[in-house]
């Protein structure tokens, strides 16, 4: 990764698995870090271990299927580090037998955390990085990156 020095990232779903990954070489590329998830305990000690190792990073609770929850943790962010360079949409959930024998239910949920919650931050940050004339998102998905040899050539990282 180069040199992003002086940038703020924040990586959704960034307490555990891939997401802490992502937020770990971002703080060591010189990102200041805001770990954003729905288990506040794992964000935070993940971002005690990096504080530890020298970095800036903060841990705030964010619900993807939630838009007051987006809010609160987009404007906190802003609010610790003056503005956000970076949005990686990292949270998700295992969606098993989509297609097999799931329910309706199943499949909504799914449906709101992997891709709705995807727009819904995206949403919440564009205007944020238009009034500053520039943002990154990225977007990633450890579940389909799992299942690549099912999944072929469908499965991978996509960058905007």
């Amino acid at each position: 990764m180069g040199d992003l020095q002086g940038q703020n990232a924040l990586v959704t779903g960034g307490a555990q698995g891939i997401g802490r990954g992502i937020a770990l070489e971002l703080a060591r590329a010189g990102c200041r870090v805001v770990i954003a998830d729905r288990d506040l305990a794992r964000a935070q000690a993940a971002a005690q271990e990096m504080q530890t190792a020298g970095h800036e990073v903060i841990a705030l609770l964010v619900d993807v299927t939630d838009e007051t929850s987006i809010g609160q943790c987009v404007q906190a962010a802003i609010a610790r580090f003056g503005r956000i360079d970076i949005l990686v949409n990292n949270a998700g959930i295992h969606c098993e037998k989509i297609g097999e024998a799931s329910t309706v239910e199943q499949f909504n949920k799914c449906l709101d955390v992997n891709l709705l919650g995807v727009w819904r931050m995206t949403q919440a940050l564009v205007p944020h990085f238009k009034a500053h004339g520039a943002g990154r998102i990225v977007g990633g998905d450890d579940r389909l990156a799992a299942r690549r040899k099912a999944l072929g050539r469908h499965a991978g990282l996509l960058c905007v």
